[in-house]
């Protein structure tokens, strides 16, 4: 084995390590084909008179009256089940903690099916700080930075939503306790997506 391999594994194994999901690593399959994000909020855009789509921070520029409709189309693209064999290999490595930046709960839900023990909670930005959750390699915590798909009040779909909601996100104390802890005490970080 390598070092770097060597390190990872060691902080898997001894509590240290955070596996962070990042933005494009959801995706979804529809009629025995895979849509990415980008392409299905691209066509989100397309039915939206005068509405605009910016790739890089996944929100809209729209009309007030079509929140509700993008929501749904939202919500719609994410109640699928995600990459399985993705899952199959993250729910094997039993991470501690996972940082999911997408709202999605897929990976939850793979292991709700599988009967895997997956514990999930997302950032409010209210009372986060005071919020106990006990987690590690026998207990991991999946963590949903920006809020959960299932609850259409949490999806951010605009730059006021999303400025609000790093605003709740960036002060020292906003995370839970338990997070924070862990966090400091990580010595490696994996990113996917």
């Amino acid at each position: 084995m390598t070092e770097i391999t060597n390190t990872i594994v060691n902080s898997i194994e001894n509590n240290k390590c955070v596996l962070i999901l990042g933005p494009d690593l959801y995706l979804k399959e529809f009629e025995g084909k895979i849509i990415e994000k980008k392409k299905c909020f691209s066509d989100i855009e397309k039915e939206i008179p005068n509405g605009i789509y910016f790739p890089e921070e996944d929100v809209f520029d729209f009309n007030p009256l079509y929140r509700r409709s993008i929501k749904n189309r939202i919500f719609e693209f994410f109640s699928g089940e995600g990459d399985i064999k993705l899952y199959e290999l993250i729910a094997s490595v039993r991470f501690p903690l996972i940082l999911n930046v997408s709202p999605d709960s897929a990976l939850k839900d793979f292991c709700d099916v599988n009967g895997i023990t997956l514990q999930f909670e997302s950032f409010h930005g209210f009372n986060d700080e005071n919020n106990s959750i006990n987690f590690g390699s026998d207990n991991a915590l999946l963590y949903n930075l920006f809020g959960n798909s299932k609850d259409l009040q949490e999806l951010i779909i605009d730059h006021k939503q999303l400025f609000k909601h790093i605003q709740k996100i960036l002060p020292e104390h906003s995370l839970p306790l338990s997070i924070r802890q862990h966090l400091s005490n990580a010595n490696c970080f994996i990113f996917l997506g």
